[in-house]
Parts: structure tokens; sequence; C-alpha cells
């Protein structure tokens, strides 16, 4: 998922990830994961939503998010 610079900070990251977890919640799944440099400034978000450092991976994190059924 990327946002260009010139959209950045009006909320389209938010809304595309809340998105994307509500989807993958209809669909069954029970959790999401995916890699981030620590240093990109949407860290941030992906803690908001959820997601935890589970490990890492060279010089990139590995996140996650347990996905609840609400």
């Amino acid at each position: 998922m990327a946002v260009l610079p010139k959209h950045r900070g009006q909320g389209i990251g938010t809304l595309l990830l809340n998105e994307m977890i509500r989807k993958a919640k209809d669909s069954g799944f029970i959790s999401l994961s995916f890699s981030v440099d620590p240093n990109n400034p949407a860290l941030r978000l992906y803690e908001r939503c959820g997601f935890v450092k589970v490990g890492i991976d060279g010089t990139s994190w590995d996140m996650m998010a347990t996905l609840d059924k609400k």
C-alpha cells in the first residue's frame, strides 16, 4: 500500500488500511502481517491500527495484527 507524497496527511492511508482490515475480517482471516522499515513514518499508523512488532528480518520489522470478530 502506498500513498503519493502530495496526498499524504489527509487520512487516505488510514482509510485504505481500515478497509483492508475490514475486508480481511469479512473474508475470515484471523490475522494480517507485513514488513516495514522502522523509519517509515507510517509505522505509527500501523501501531494505531493494532499492529505490533513480532520480529525483525534484515532491516525491516515484521508487524502483525490479530483480527477480532467485531
